[in-house]
C-alpha cells in the first residue's frame, strides 16, 4: 500500500504508469521548495559588481551540475544560443555564465562563456542568478526543475525546453496574457528557437520586466520551503489518523 508524492504533475503520471501503479493508495503532487535567499538577491548591478560582469552586457545564464558533461542538460544547445544572440546583437556584448561547472574562457562567435564550478552557498547562486538578463534551460528531460524555479524567485525571465515537468514551472508568453506570462518554452535541441525567444525578451524591455515581476510573485506563492514542509507534515498527519 503506496502513498506515493512527487514535485511534479508529469512525474506523477510517471508513476501511475509504471510496475507501482496497483499498489499505490494515493498520489499527491507537492512543489519542491527553496532557500529563501533566493526571495532576497542583491541588485543586478551589485550582482554583476560582485561578479566581475560588465553592466552594459548581456548575460545569459546556465546552471546545472557538471554542465558540459550532463547528457540531460544539453550544453550544446545553449552555446549555440549565445553565438546566434551574439550575432544578432552586434551593438552589446554577450556572455554566456556557466554556473556548476569550470573550464576555461571560451568563446563561439562574439560571445564570451564565462565557467563558475558548483556553490554549495544559496547566496551566492543567488548572486548569479540577479546578474543575469536571462535564464536559459535547455534540458532534455526534467522532474521538477529547481534552477527554473530559483531563476523565477530572484525575478529573472526564463526561456526553457518544454520537456517533462518544465511547462508546469512556466506559463509561456506566447499562450498567455501578458500580466500572466512567466517565460518562453521551445522544442527541445532547438537552439534557433531558443534565441528568438531571448531576442523577444531583450528586445522589449517591457515584457523582460513583466516576466520578471510575475515570475517573482509566482516563486512567493508556489517555492517556499514552509509550504513543502507543511504539504509533507499535513499528509503525514492524515496516515496516522488513517492507520490508528
Amino acid at each position: 500500500r503506496l502513498y506515493v508524492a512527487a514535485p511534479s504533475e508529469w512525474l506523477m503520471n510517471v508513476a501511475r504508469e509504471s510496475i507501482l501503479a496497483p499498489a499505490i493508495q494515493e498520489g499527491r503532487v507537492i512543489w519542491n521548495g527553496i532557500d529563501d535567499a533566493f526571495f532576497a538577491p542583491p541588485s543586478r548591478l551589485e550582482a554583476r559588481a560582485e561578479l566581475g560582469i560588465d553592466p552594459e552586457a548581456v548575460l545569459l545564464l546556465f546552471a546545472a551540475n557538471t554542465v558540459r558533461a550532463n547528457e540531460w542538460k544539453d550544453f550544446a544547445t545553449v552555446r549555440n544560443v549565445a553565438g546566434i544572440v551574439a550575432e544578432k546583437l552586434v551593438k552589446r556584448s554577450v556572455v554566456l555564465l556557466i554556473l556548476g561547472d569550470q573550464a576555461p574562457e571560451e568563446r563561439i562567435g562574439k560571445a564570451r562563456i564565462l565557467s563558475m564550478p558548483f556553490q554549495r552557498d544559496p547566496s551566492s547562486v543567488a548572486r548569479c542568478y540577479a546578474a543575469a538578463d536571462l535564464y536559459l534551460h535547455a534540458a532534455r528531460a526534467e522532474t521538477f526543475s529547481l534552477t527554473i524555479a530559483e531563476a523565477q524567485a530572484v525575478g529573472t525571465p526564463v526561456v526553457a525546453t518544454a520537456v517533462g515537468a518544465v511547462p508546469e514551472r512556466i506559463r509561456c508568453a506566447k499562450r498567455q496574457k501578458p500580466e500572466q506570462a512567466t517565460g518562453f518554452l521551445v522544442p527541445p535541441g532547438d537552439a534557433d528557437s531558443m534565441a528568438q525567444a531571448v531576442l523577444a525578451v531583450l528586445g522589449d524591455s517591457q515584457l523582460a520586466l513583466a516576466l520578471g515581476e510575475n515570475s517573482r510573485r509566482h516563486a512567493e506563492t508556489s517555492y517556499r520551503r514552509d509550504q513543502q514542509g507543511k504539504a509533507y507534515l499535513d499528509w503525514f498527519s492524515e496516515l496516522v489518523g488513517e492507520t490508528s
